[in-house]
């Protein structure tokens, strides 16, 4: 009976608490502190008071991410506080500004203190420094009034000296020549040079340098003889062949008012006063 006695008390055997016999029941159900419990997401097995400090580290149980406030495993949520959150917190390495990470790229685009690369010299420069050293980099490019290449500032000096050379020097096969009067009398012989065919005049608009012309020239160039030649011979025969023609027809058509002249002269025409040649 005693040990069933509602009145007389036991000893709970999680906590070690003295309790009515019948309250035992709730208390190893609900009341003990020490009772044994089992986490829902991972399984595990604890004594209830130690469920709530487990629940914050259980692996399996979410947590409301305080950035983005995704809800994420246990588990993984360093990783996303410090990888994945698009909202997680970073610093510019360059002006040390605080900003979230989804606002990070375009910062890093126009973060005038971080320091970009020269297109020019391949030396970093701060951002806001750029343009300043875009007019003072040393290997910069700039035109030549003279041959209107580019070169490197730098080398300004170099490039004056090869751009006299190159001026001087011929642009068919390159030969380097003192002056403009020995250049000019170069081209005259260079086989390089680019020359017309001597039927130009002829009609002939070939163009090829001066060693290839000399075997252009020995083919045959007849076509164009003979239209410049043979033509106006021909032409020259037509007009006279119609001329005869027409003075035929114009006697012919007025012979009453031909008259032969009793000299042996030549009969006239008695309204133009043309001559007619019998021999013609």
């Amino acid at each position: 009976h005693k040990s069933e006695c509602p009145k007389i008390e036991r000893k709970c055997s999680d906590c070690g608490a003295n309790v009515l016999n019948e309250n035992i029941r709730n208390h190893q159900e609900v009341e003990c502190q020490k009772r044994v419990v089992v986490c829902d997401a991972c399984k595990s097995a604890m004594s209830y008071d130690e469920l709530g400090k487990h629940k914050s580290e259980c692996p399996k149980i979410e947590r409301k991410c305080s950035d983005c406030g995704a809800h994420v495993l246990n588990e993984n949520i360093r990783n996303h506080q410090e990888v994945e959150c698009q909202k997680r917190v970073v610093v510019c390495d360059a002006c040390k500004s605080a900003m979230s990470y989804d606002d990070f790229g375009d910062h890093d685009q126009e973060c005038r203190e971080k320091p970009v690369v020269c297109d020019d010299c391949k030396g970093e420069v701060l951002r806001k420094d750029k343009s300043k050293h875009a007019s003072e980099c040393p290997m910069r490019l700039v035109c030549c009034e003279k041959c209107k290449g580019f070169y490197a500032y730098s080398s300004e000096k170099e490039h004056r000296k090869h751009c006299e050379k190159k001026k001087l020097a011929c642009e068919y096969c390159k030969l380097e020549l003192k002056g403009d009067d020995e250049k000019n009398a170069h081209l005259e012989t260079c086989l390089d040079a680019l020359i017309g065919c001597a039927f130009k005049e002829f009609g002939c608009n070939e163009k090829a340098p001066r060693k290839e012309m000399r075997e252009h020239e020995k083919d045959p160039h007849n076509a164009l003889l003979n239209q410049v030649i043979l033509k106006p011979a021909f032409t020259q025969e037509k007009q006279r062949t119609s001329s005869l023609t027409l003075r035929e027809d114009h006697f012919s058509q007025n012979a009453d008012v031909t008259v032969e002249s009793e000299d042996d002269e030549a009969p006239a025409c008695k309204h133009c006063k043309e001559e007619w040649d019998a021999r013609e």
